[in-house]
């Protein structure tokens, strides 16, 4: 009787053992989503602040600018205004490359970091809890399928 009352706890003692681990990987899988949407919320917010250079600002400022580049250098409007354009679009492919570099750059898509940490997962699996050797194609088959 009491060797069934070990082999009881010990399988209570697994499940809650598994259970543990599902809950720790769902909220590691919670987290790296939470960061992927943040990432892609930022990315939204420059690309606001974008289409708010590209539409607003000009139409508020383009006149006023071709005029007084006008009036400066005694160029034609269409100089100054060809001008003012370079400006804007410089300063559009600036921001634009600021965001890719600090933000899309590092961006991985969920499916890309949900295949790793099921990699890493059965890696850890065969290796510390069955004691089985790594088998180097794991990584491959499971990017390939």
């Amino acid at each position: 009787m009491a060797e069934r009352e070990t082999w009881i706890e010990s399988l209570s003692a697994l499940g809650a053992a598994l259970l543990d681990l599902v809950r720790a990987e769902i909220k590691a899988a919670l987290s790296d989503i939470k960061v992927f949407f943040r990432q892609v919320a930022m990315l939204l917010a420059v690309g606001g602040l974008l289409l708010l250079i590209l539409i607003y600002i000009p139409f508020i400022l383009l006149l006023s600018a071709i005029d007084g580049i006008h009036a400066m250098t005694d160029w034609p409007y269409w100089g100054s205004a060809l001008l003012l354009f370079g400006l804007v679009i410089l300063l559009m492919a600036t921001i634009a490359a600021v965001a890719y570099f600090l933000i899309g750059r590092h961006m991985r898509s969920p499916v890309e970091v949900f295949q790793n940490r099921l990699d890493d997962h059965k890696g850890w699996w065969r290796n510390d809890v069955l004691d089985e050797p790594r088998r180097l194609d794991d990584r491959e088959t499971s990017l390939s399928s």
